[in-house]
């Protein structure tokens, strides 16, 4: 999902709007602005992010720093440790490659071969094993190439 970060246009105070909003509502005083007319200062599709640009907009507004840093983004490792987590769950090989495909692209929304490799490894199943899978998916159309090289299940 994507996040709007913008300031209230009577009295200044920053918040987080959904972008698929069509208004958003200040807080602070109870002004409803539309988006499209909306003071806009960042957008990202990190709800931790925004809630740092919030930090610093409401810091300069009151004359104070706001010295906090942004969250670290997490890595691929990270997704790929996330993605696969129910994959580890299930006994039926599979079944965890299926999982481990759901999980890339819930986490990565496509995933290149070297992620799909390094997954089903974390899984215990070997990289020769590993391309196999990838290319039963394939062929049972729950795993698609949108473009060469990057890859998602549907």
């Amino acid at each position: 999902m994507a996040y709007l970060v913008i300031a209230c246009r009577s009295c200044g105070t920053a918040r987080i709007a959904p972008s698929t909003n069509e208004t958003a509502t200040c807080p602070q005083c109870g002004t409803t602005t539309p988006l499209d007319e909306a003071l806009v200062h960042a957008r990202t599709d990190d709800a931790e992010t925004a809630r740092h640009a919030i930090g610093q907009i409401n810091a300069k507004k009151a004359g104070q720093t706001y010295d906090q840093e942004p969250p670290p983004k997490p890595s691929p490792r990270d997704a790929i440790d996330r993605a696969i987590q129910p994959a580890r769950e299930v006994t039926n090989q599979r079944r965890r490659a299926q999982l481990a495909a759901q999980g890339l692209t819930d986490e990565l929304s496509t995933f290149t071969q070297e992620h799909w490799i390094e997954a089903l490894e974390r899984l215990d199943i070997p990289k020769p094993r590993a391309l196999e899978h990838l290319a039963g998916l394939q062929q049972a159309n729950l795993v698609t190439e949108p473009t060469h090289g990057s890859y998602r299940h549907v």
